[in-house]
């Protein structure tokens, strides 16, 4: 008969077992809680009791096996008080009610539990809580009712708080409201599991386990408390989402979109796309004009993705149109913009940028390039080849630099393609890259060079290269044809 309800009670202990390392799993690799957390620290003393529960069954009433009943009794208790104080924290830290005085923390945990664990493992040989006789017998001795009324009080003035909070709480519906109602049900299930083990085996019962009715209502609680976890995190994701979207809806917004831009200028068509690896991102064009004779446009790429990129973006992309309105020539712009970035630049941010301004009586270009990809030039329908001039540093990189400008007389039938890193630098699931050499070779096949025909070839070119890999970066492209 006994060894029917060892055998019995081994069992539905290392299925208590079971379900503390299932809520490890979870809690740590599935929901990335840290070990340190207070739920999960719960979880692991749980564990510990329910195995020394198992050993402690195993052991006693052999004689010769005393260390280990010993080990096996200070881990139970150690582990019972740890669970009962860590879950007055865990239900203080939740519910908004922790202490803030380091003095009082120390008075209610850590000098209890301290004053526990002395007492623990110099019982062998004080027998103060517990004692083993030479047939491998466990006595309860003088410090063990301390002990047990420890635990109580914890695990009462948790309930008791958790029952203000929910009593507080019922005309509103809200976050405290679910916690405290968990935790009281928590608490519930724990003292009514005790209680009918209690009542069925008799309170002085070698069966009673305090390990099981924690592990067993452990699951509702971690259950709970991580579905609670996972509605605010979508919650909070929603909420995220929705001011990326916004931000994205501004980013596009503050691009030329309506194409071409200049109604008294119909010798120049330009027309550009931007395709961004996030919600927002850290490219940007822009085409504007200074005068009556002359139209600025350009196409840089900011450092890094994201939020962060696009607000650099921003503030680079407004400081390139104020000060083209008052220089007079592309470096002056690139250095004027520069020194403003550079002097303001606690991120450490910077940006590649390509300018250029058009004179649309004559046709000249002046450019310059701070660190951007070379773009393309095609003069009257020939071949498109990179305009390889010495470029400089990219924006923000350092204060004192000097841009440089160059030149290009333009004609009737010249098309000129610029672009951002993003094409070039495509990756495939080989892991290789899209390159200029593939780019070129279609701008020169291209039977179109309209930039409404040939920028969505290109982007479609691009795509079918990646063959389903994940943009990884903007693509940025402008195609300026002189008709």
């Amino acid at each position: 008969m006994y060894q029917l309800a060892d055998k019995l009670y081994i069992e539905l202990v290392i299925t208590a077992i079971i379900l503390m390392l299932i809520m490890l799993y979870n809690n740590i690799v599935l929901y990335k809680i840290k070990i340190t957390d207070l739920l999960t620290q719960i979880v692991i003393f749980t564990l510990v009791a329910c195995v020394s529960d198992i050993v402690i069954n195993m052991v006693q009433y052999r004689p010769g096996l005393q260390w280990l009943s010993y080990i096996s009794e200070c881990a139970s208790t150690i582990s019972g008080v740890s669970i009962c104080a860590i879950l007055l924290r865990f239900v203080m830290v939740r519910l908004d009610c922790d202490v803030k005085r380091r003095w009082l923390k120390l008075v209610l945990f850590y000098i209890p539990n301290i004053f526990i664990f002395l007492v623990c493992v110099t019982t062998p040989w004080t027998h103060l809580i517990y004692y083993v006789d030479e047939k491998n017998i466990i006595y309860s001795m003088e410090l063990y009712d301390s002990y047990i009324l420890l635990m109580v009080l914890y695990s009462i003035s948790a309930f008791v708080i958790s029952l203000v909070v929910f009593l507080r709480s019922l005309k509103h519906s809200t976050d405290k409201k679910r916690a405290a109602t968990t935790m009281l049900i928590f608490a519930g299930l724990v003292f009514i599991m005790q209680l009918n083990q209690a009542l069925e085996l008799g309170f002085e019962s070698d069966y009673v386990s305090l390990g099981l009715a924690w592990a067993v209502s452990l699951v509702y609680l971690t259950t709970n408390m991580n579905m609670d976890t996972l509605i605010a995190n979508r919650t909070r994701a929603a909420a995220v989402q929705a001011d990326l979207d916004i931000a994205s809806k501004i980013q596009i917004d503050a691009l030329p979109k309506v194409f071409p831009p200049y109604e008294h200028h119909p010798e120049i068509d330009l027309y550009a796309t931007m395709n961004t690896a996030k919600e927002v991102g850290g490219d940007f064009y822009d085409c504007f004009e200074i005068d009556e004779n002359r139209i600025c446009f350009l196409m840089a790429d900011v450092s890094g993705k994201g939020v962060p990129a696009a607000l650099f973006m921003m503030t680079a992309k407004t400081m390139i149109k104020d000060y083209a309105m008052l220089k007079s020539s592309t470096a002056e712009i690139f250095t004027s913009v520069n020194k403003y970035l550079s002097e303001n630049n606690d991120t450490g941010m910077f940006a590649t940028a390509w300018i250029g301004i058009i004179d649309t009586t004559t046709l000249m270009l002046q450019y310059t390039n701070a660190g951007h990809n070379y773009p393309y030039i095609a003069h009257s329908g020939g071949d498109f080849t990179e305009l390889k001039k010495k470029h400089g540093l990219f924006l923000a990189g350092w204060e004192g630099t000097q841009y440089r400008e160059d030149s290009l007389q333009l004609k009737k039938g010249d098309s000129l393609f610029l672009y951002t890193d993003g094409l070039t630098e495509a990756h495939n699931n080989e892991d290789e890259m899209y390159e200029t050499e593939r780019l070129n070779t279609l701008l020169n096949k291209a039977a179109d060079r309209d930039g409404r025909t040939l920028l969505p070839e290109i982007k479609r070119s691009v795509d079918e290269f990646a063959n389903g890999r994940d943009q990884f970066d903007d693509i940025t492209m402008m195609m300026i044809n002189i008709k």
